[in-house]
């Protein structure tokens, strides 16, 4: 481990310990409330895929496993990426991302959805 890495992770645990056992509390459930909406989206995904759009099993589940080994690829990727930037718009750059990816996601859900439904 380098003594970068070394100081990131020294810095992470001072801030968890300096924390009140309430914000502990908040964070985890934010956590456990973003993994439990993200087993009902694979669900749905799973069931869209198989009986809307006539996908075989294995192929739904081939498409699932594919999503997730991308984000597993993309996710540390996007992290260095953020580390290095300073933000903009004076939001700092953790904000600045989720504005990013917040408009991206709402420009790519409409064009699927619009494409969804010209195929109909």
């Amino acid at each position: 481990m380098a003594a970068s890495d070394r100081s990131v992770t020294g810095t992470a645990a001072a801030a968890a310990k300096g924390m009140r056992w309430q914000q502990k509390l908040f964070y985890s459930v934010g956590h456990v409330h973003n993994d439990l909406c993200a087993s009902m989206w694979f669900t749905l995904f799973i069931v869209f895929l198989q009986y809307i759009i006539h996908f075989q099993d294995a192929l739904a589940g081939y498409l699932l496993l594919l999503g997730q080994l991308v984000d597993a690829a993309w996710t540390p990727v996007v992290g260095y990426l953020c580390d290095l930037t300073s933000g903009f718009c004076r939001l700092g750059r953790r904000k600045s991302w989720h504005l990013v990816g917040s408009f991206y996601r709402l420009f790519t859900r409409d064009a699927y959805q619009v494409h969804m439904h010209s195929a109909h």
